[in-house]
């Protein structure tokens, strides 16, 4: 299988996992449909600027849809939430009082992080 089908079929299996059409795809990424057509077809591969568009909208990794051996999850948004929750906790640690210290410093331990 050429890096064009695969990349189309994986497209095709998380479009219908996500019960979204290609003209959702489409207006989720700004590609016009003509071309997410395409690359649903496996004429063309996307490039790697879209192919990211396109996995977002899909709520998959780019990695995955290129052919990847990963896992179809997109495992960059957890870690941008984890960032920020570490980020606010870390502002409420040292704006907080003794007691708020203490359960902070319980949360962190519990998610295995330290100060």
């Amino acid at each position: 299988m050429t890096r064009n089908n695969n990349t189309a079929a994986r497209l095709n299996a998380a479009l219908n996992a996500k019960h979204l059409k290609q003209v959702d795809v489409a207006r989720k990424t700004g590609i016009s449909k003509g071309t997410i057509a395409h690359y649903f077809a496996g004429d063309y591969a996307p490039k790697y600027d879209k192919l990211e568009k396109i996995a977002a909208a899909l709520g998959v990794s780019p990695d995955w849809l290129m052919g990847k051996d990963v896992p179809p999850e997109n495992t960059a948004l957890p870690r941008l939430i984890r960032e920020q929750n570490e980020s606010r906790l870390l502002a409420a640690y040292y704006a907080a009082d003794d007691k708020t210290k203490k359960i902070v410093l319980q949360l962190l331990d519990l998610e295995g992080m330290q100060l």
